[in-house]
């Protein structure tokens, strides 16, 4: 009895989790489980709020690397920062690698700086959340190579 009862709540857990999926809660914001991800003042009229957000890490990341008159020949950083649900930008020093020590302090230093943001919202819960945004960064000769 205790088995199938366990085997039971099992099943009905793998059952609900892939029970989730992309959708679109307006023709701007793209959503997960109906939750809109965070978005930074210049990308709120952007269709494409995501990769918006990306390109614009990775251009303030890149403007830092040439004001310090640093060269990245071939490097590849990964980025990773939170959001509260103030919308308060925090680095995540522990996630933010690359081969480059001095890459990871610029973009420590860029993350630390960067505005407020309208925080993830879920829309099935109707309030804001904490959200945790990471993704990768190629530079070759000082360009940003892997922009969409």
């Amino acid at each position: 009895m205790r088995i199938e009862v366990l085997t039971v709540i099992i099943i009905f857990s793998s059952l609900s989790f892939s029970c989730k999926s992309k959708k679109q809660n307006s023709e701007n914001d793209v959503t997960i489980s109906r939750v809109v991800m965070p978005t930074f003042p210049n990308c709120k009229n952007d269709n494409d709020k995501t990769n918006c957000s990306k390109n614009y890490v990775s251009d303030l990341v890149l403007k830092e690397v040439i004001n310090q008159e640093l060269f990245i020949d071939n490097d590849t950083l990964k980025i990773e920062f939170s959001v509260d649900i103030n919308g308060l930008v925090v680095p995540r020093p522990n996630f933010i690698k690359s081969s480059n020590k001095k890459l990871e302090e610029i973009c420590y230093k860029v993350l630390k700086k960067l505005p407020y943001v309208k925080p993830a919202y879920n829309a099935d819960n109707n309030v804001y959340q904490y959200s945790i945004q990471s993704f990768y960064v190629i530079i070759i000769s000082n360009l940003v190579t892997n922009k969409k």
